[in-house]
């Protein structure tokens, strides 16, 4: 008998996706988001019980149910099968779960953050012992990164056994309680959480302090999500960090919208100029506060083209729209602590100001310029 998503409601999937709801307000239903982990408040990730719709005012993740179970599991199978698996979870397959048994969750304790330091030697360890699959290697030479320069990355392969890796890693000597990604799972044993993809290592102070994931199937469009277990036990959110590649003491930063992107253009410009890169552009309130303290005296913002590029619908005007929204909060905030903010444009009409549409970030314009590639 074929399952029949509708005998399913949005509270029994938040349950089953492993999302503990803190309030609901008519059919809003609101929770921490699995993306971000909401690091400025709680109220700005919902799901829409009538629709079946989620989305996070804080990074802008959204989507169905069926993204949000995947982006909450790392679920790797078809999207075919996710509503059997979501079955399954809630132990009933063909018959509907009349109540979502939420006091089971309650029992989740989530770990208090590691120190810096303990993370990093995880991180480190973790990225040592894993390899570079023959697929992510070719992506990140397409990027224009040298086979060197991709090793100085540690660039890895997400592991197909996440128990297996936790054996190893705790034989070693590392510390996975407080590290984020690393969880108990239903039967007692430490977990690595995160959707198939490759790691690329967030730095800040010369710490690993963070693991975004190029996956290999986008959700929604996004590429890129976090090794991070909110709402699970012993899990940790990664509170999707920045990463800042070069002098903690430079007078001229770099800004942009990737953890991969700020390290292909802090190697492209040999570097000669430090990188930060966000996660996102609604993401910025933990970059702007570390910029502040930094005290540099010129920042040049670099964000993604989509900032000048031509509307063709609503999308387009929506993302235009919070790009260059991202943009003036950035000049607004620094240029109060007196600090200049500089924007950088290229592959741009000089008579209209339109992106030509070639070039859409930085690393992609410099390949280009610098190495030839296209």
């Amino acid at each position: 008998m074929e399952f029949d998503k509708r005998k399913y409601s949005a509270e029994e999937v938040l349950f089953a996706s492993g999302i503990k709801p803190i309030k609901r307000i008519g059919q809003e239903i609101f929770f921490r988001c699995p993306h971000c982990g909401n690091p400025k408040g709680k109220l700005k990730c919902s799901v829409n019980a009538e629709k079946g719709l989620f989305g996070c005012f804080q990074c802008g993740t959204g989507g169905t149910l069926t993204d949000l179970f995947i982006l909450s599991t790392g679920y790797s199978g078809d999207r075919k099968t996710v509503w059997k698996e979501i079955g399954r979870l809630l132990g009933e397959q063909t018959e509907p779960v009349k109540e979502a048994p939420f006091q089971v969750k309650e029992n989740a304790a989530e770990a208090k953050r590691a120190d810096a330091r303990i993370i990093d030697k995880t991180y480190h360890t973790l990225l040592s012992m894993l390899e570079l699959n023959p697929e992510h290697k070719e992506n990140l030479l397409k990027r224009s990164l040298s086979e060197r320069e991709i090793k100085k990355g540690l660039f890895a392969s997400l592991p197909k056994d996440r128990e297996g890796i936790c054996r190893k890693l705790l034989a070693a000597g590392c510390t996975l309680e407080g590290v984020p990604g690393f969880f108990k799972n239903r039967r007692g044993e430490w977990e690595l959480s995160g959707r198939p993809g490759y790691l690329c290592p967030s730095y800040q102070m010369g710490y690993i302090i963070g693991l975004q994931i190029r996956v290999d199937k986008p959700l929604n469009g996004r590429k890129y999500t976090w090794v991070s277990s909110p709402m699970k036990q012993k899990g940790t959110s990664s509170g999707s960090p920045f990463t800042y590649l070069g002098d903690k003491n430079a007078r001229k930063v770099l800004v942009t919208e990737g953890i991969l992107k700020a390290y292909v253009i802090y190697i492209l410009l040999g570097k000669r100029m430090a990188v930060l890169g966000v996660p996102g552009v609604n993401t910025t309130h933990q970059a702007i506060q570390f910029l502040k303290q930094l005290r540099p005296d010129t920042v040049f913002e670099a964000y993604d083209m989509d900032k000048c590029m031509e509307v063709a619908d609503e999308n387009d005007e929506r993302k235009k729209e919070m790009i260059n929204k991202a943009k003036d909060k950035l000049h607004k905030d620094l240029n109060k602590s007196r600090i200049d903010v500089r924007s950088i444009y290229w592959d741009k009409d000089h008579t209209t100001g339109i992106w030509e549409g070639n070039y859409k970030g930085l690393d992609d314009f410099l390949a280009w310029k610098l190495r030839g590639c296209s």
